[in-house]
C-alpha cells in the first residue's frame, strides 16, 4: 500500500477515507494519523484539513485553536495555489479571533519547529 510506503498523498487519501467513512468505517484517530504523516511530509492538503479538524475540536477544547492556526499556517506556506494559499491564510485570521496574543505567539512557535518538509 502506498500510504504505508510514505506516499504523501496516498497518506493524505487515506485519512481522508476515513475521515468520510469511504470503503473503511469513521476513525478520527486513524484520519489525524495519516493527516499527521502526509502533513510532516509538507503535503499542504493534509495540514489544511488537519486546521480544519482541529478548528472544529476548538469548539469543547479551546486549546485547538493552538493547533488549527500552526496547520492553516503551515497549509499557507507549503502550497504553491495562490487560491489556496489565500483560503490557508483567511482560515488561519478567522482562528487568531478566537485566541490570546499568547496562544498565537505560541501556534507560530510550534509552526517554526515541526519538520515540515517542501
Amino acid at each position: 500500500m502506498a500510504a504505508n510506503q510514505g506516499h504523501a498523498a496516498a497518506q493524505y487519501e487515506l485519512g481522508l477515507a476515513y475521515f468520510s467513512k469511504e470503503g473503511v468505517p469513521q476513525d478520527l484517530s486513524k484520519c489525524l494519523d495519516w493527516w499527521l504523516k502526509a502533513a510532516t511530509q509538507g503535503y499542504a492538503d493534509a495540514c489544511f484539513s488537519l486546521g480544519s479538524l482541529f478548528n472544529e475540536a476548538a469548539k469543547s477544547s479551546p486549546e485547538a485553536y493552538i493547533q488549527a492556526y500552526a496547520f492553516f499556517a503551515a497549509a499557507s506556506m507549503l502550497d504553491e495555489d495562490p487560491a489556496k494559499i489565500a483560503e490557508s491564510l483567511a482560515a488561519r485570521d478567522l482562528v487568531a479571533k478566537h485566541m490570546s496574543p499568547a496562544q498565537i505567539v505560541e501556534a507560530e512557535k510550534i509552526v517554526r519547529q515541526l519538520p515540515w518538509k517542501k
